[in-house]
């Protein structure tokens, strides 16, 4: 993967040290001389390249490397471009569909180095969006989704919390009672009342309960089960099924018909 990889971005003589090579090692970028220990690490965090040194770190855009010949700390430069490499790009079928992601409120937009680095850090060689594409991307960054392994949940993991919020607005409104090992008990408030019920604290078994009971009250939204992109792991998406309907429509695919699991 690395030598696709956005951080490749050229090669570079440091002004101070000639001879100081930038040389990779796992997924960290090293300047170093040759036979000699390393100089300093450097550290991708998209839009921004981190350089850890003796005197601190310096970050500096990724975008600016790819334009710039020189680079400039407290205005004395510190390395001259010897040799450019051209920007790696994701497949144009990933990037188009990732910009959808974003035109359909699932993402933020981000700026093209970021998405790059995301793409190529979760899809690696992938040319193409598969259906368990969209859970390895969206799992962790949108709000919409929630996600468990096949383990019992508990109280830390805030699962009810996580599926409530993005079901604000609605009118039947769900909350975390109490967690023991292997159940839960989840509130429920209504403009007609409040209630209560149980159920086995895994988390196919709340999403498909919450989901009965959005349904029972005529609730906007829903919940989906994502495509998992592994067999022990189970992602669910909350939308309305007008959203979802688009969703398919333009071409993203993963989100099944209802919030059944995949497997128990």
């Amino acid at each position: 993967m690395l030598p696709a990889a956005p951080w490749r971005f050229g090669y570079w003589n440091h002004e101070h040290a000639p001879g100081v090579d930038l040389q990779w090692k796992g997924k960290h970028l090293f300047l170093q001389r040759k036979d000699e220990p390393w100089v300093a690490s450097i550290d991708l965090a998209p839009p921004w390249l981190a350089l850890h040194g003796d005197a601190g770190i310096v970050a500096i855009l990724i975008d600016e490397l790819f334009e710039t010949n020189e680079v400039y700390v407290d205005g004395e430069k510190i390395v001259t471009r010897a040799k450019k490499v051209d920007r790696p790009r994701p497949p144009k079928k990933l990037v188009d569909w990732f910009d959808l992601l974003a035109e359909h409120g699932l993402l933020p937009k981000m700026e093209e180095a970021e998405r790059d680095q995301l793409l190529f850090s979760k899809l690696e060689h992938a040319t193409s969006p598969k259906n368990d594409t969209l859970g390895r991307i969206l799992e962790d960054r949108s709000p919409l989704v929630i996600s468990h392994d096949s383990h019992w949940f508990g109280k830390n993991d805030g699962i009810i919390a996580r599926f409530a919020a993005p079901l604000e607005g609605e009118t039947i409104r769900f909350t975390e009672e109490h967690v023991n090992t292997g159940s839960v008990t989840i509130g429920v408030s209504t403009p007609t009342g409040k209630d209560s019920f149980q159920c086995e604290a895994f988390i196919w078994d709340v999403a498909e309960s919450l989901d009965a009971k959005l349904r029972e009250h005529g609730a906007n939204k829903r919940i989906y089960t994502l495509s998992p992109y592994q067999e022990d792991m189970h992602l669910y998406i909350v939308l309305s099924p007008q959203q979802r309907k688009r969703l398919i429509a333009a071409g993203i695919g993963g989100i099944q018909k209802d919030a059944r699991p995949h497997h128990v």
